[in-house]
């Protein structure tokens, strides 16, 4: 049979390089051996809904998958399949990936969508591509979802890949241009953390962390130097520092191997020590990507993270002493966020000189907390919106309780200005590298309250601001009276 994989293509897009579509490569892998299977990258070639069905329309499948991973490929994703049914009515469409997941009851009952893939997707595929083959009846596998025509139908959910060491390597000799792609390497699956607005943990089944060996991790890298040379690939694992220890012993032998990459990877605050970072730079890590999220220890608290303020600014600090270049993001409008919140992140941002930051708007994602049970988190959903809407650079759709869409916007707003213009000063970078150390960010500054949209004044007492100085001052200035 004729399968092809199609990474579909999204209505914004922020990513500049080309990261390579693991998920769909890993499908292609187990199914290569006895099909014909062609990789469309639609996402990352920058291809259009026609493109794409063009190139579909020529490879004439039998079998279409979709990874509807994000948001925004939601609306051309769904474009794409009912091209391919007019055009191919035999043919069976596919979805997969955390968006197609977790909205399924409202894309199965579509007649252009057969089926979606729960979760870890490869042994449900390779049972459904022999089904298909066979003519056999695929509605009665385990891990998917499908509608009979009067409901959704949920079969039995496959169990998650007991050995990532068995699962053959991502086929990258069939993605078309590779040689221009950034290299990924997948260590684990899984998160060990759950943050109520991302929805990997809910995708996985929880909180957990499945992890290859480091034989095999170091397998895969030694065939990427061999096949598809290179400066640099990616660790894509959600966290890669986690258990510190491992990420230790698995550096070493990365060292020991002297492949001649470098390598880049997301860590978590949690688990940084001077230690681990010196580790991981002498096995080649030069870049590290964190999540802080916020710079008000009152909502890093709310999210359940184990450090604070000036926390990140001695993991900035011993980063780039390890000469490991960090980069950070932060999301405005998170649960219990007020304004002085809002400028407390903004401090913190304007404190992270020299390095990359980037901030986004608190968006109610399909599978996440905050967009399954908003009320929970004091989140109200203002905006109507279909799935293809909710995007985490675009426009605000969610009032927390503390600020208005229109503080939330001005926020996000201002705090990518102060990125931007931090991320051109090198002088704390400087100042680091020669040996100074980095100040914490002590007691805040003033606050101009009547700066901000619609501002607040912040309800304790002992808080200063510019707003109270001058009302004090006023008070002051008006003379007493007397009743007698």
């Amino acid at each position: 049979m004729k399968i092809a994989l199609v990474a579909p293509p999204i209505k914004s897009r922020y990513v500049q390089g080309l990261d390579e579509p693991l998920g769909l490569e890993y499908l292609a892998a187990v199914v290569e051996h006895a099909h014909d299977v062609c990789i469309i990258d639609a996402f990352n070639q920058r291809l259009t809904v026609e493109d794409t069905i063009m190139l579909l329309e020529e490879y004439e499948p039998d079998v279409v998958g979709l990874g509807l991973v994000m948001t925004g490929a939601h609306d051309p994703t769904l474009e794409i399949c009912r091209a391919v049914k007019a055009r191919f009515p035999r043919a069976v469409t596919v979805l997969g990936g955390h968006t197609a997941m977790f909205v399924a009851d409202d894309l199965v009952v579509r007649e252009e969508v057969d089926c979606i893939v729960w979760a870890e997707g490869e042994p449900t595929f390779v049972d459904l591509v022999e089904h298909i083959e066979r003519g056999r009846d695929w509605r009665a596998i385990q891990g998917i979802i499908y509608s009979d025509g009067a409901k959704v139908v949920r079969t039995e959910k496959r169990s998650n890949i007991e050995d990532l060491n068995a699962h053959p390597l991502p086929a990258r000799h069939l993605l078309p241009g590779i040689e221009d792609y950034m290299l990924s390497v997948l260590r684990s699956r899984g998160c060990a953390y759950y943050c109520p607005y991302c929805s990997v943990a809910a995708f996985w089944g929880g909180r957990m962390n499945r992890r290859r060996s480091d034989e095999s991790v170091l397998a895969e890298l030694a065939h990427i130097s061999e096949h598809y040379p290179r400066d640099t690939v990616a660790f894509a694992d959600d966290t890669f520092t986690v258990p510190p220890k491992q990420v230790l012993e698995l550096c070493a032998k990365i060292g020991g191997a002297n492949l001649g990459l470098t390598w880049s990877c997301t860590g978590r605050v949690e688990t940084i020590t001077p230690e681990l970072l010196d580790g991981m730079r002498a096995a080649g890590c030069t870049d590290m990507f964190f999540g802080i999220e916020s710079g008000s220890d009152k909502v890093l608290r709310r999210l359940g993270r184990r450090y604070d303020a000036n926390r990140v600014l001695e993991i900035y600090e011993m980063c780039l002493l390890a000469d490991i270049r960090p980069r950070f993001s932060f999301i405005f409008g998170l649960p219990d966020e007020d304004w002085d919140a809002v400028q407390d992140t903004w401090r913190l941002i304007e404190r992270l000189e020299g390095v990359s930051v980037g901030v986004h708007i608190l968006t109610p994602l399909p599978g996440t907390d905050i967009g399954t049970d908003p009320e929970s988190f004091g989140i109200k959903v203002t905006t109507e919106h279909g799935v293809g809407d909710l995007d985490i650079n675009s426009d605000v759709m969610i009032e927390n309780g503390f600020l208005s869409k229109e503080q939330i916007r001005e926020a996000y707003r201002r705090g990518a200005g102060l990125a931007v213009r931090a991320g051109r000063r090198s002088v704390a970078v400087k100042r680091i590298l020669a040996g100074e150390r980095v100040p914490p960010l002590g007691p805040p500054r003033l606050r101009d309250v009547d700066r901000a949209p619609a501002a607040q004044v912040s309800a304790d007492p002992g808080v200063v601001t510019l707003g109270t100085l001058r009302a004090s001052a006023k008070r002051q200035r008006t003379p007493a009276t007397s009743d007698g």
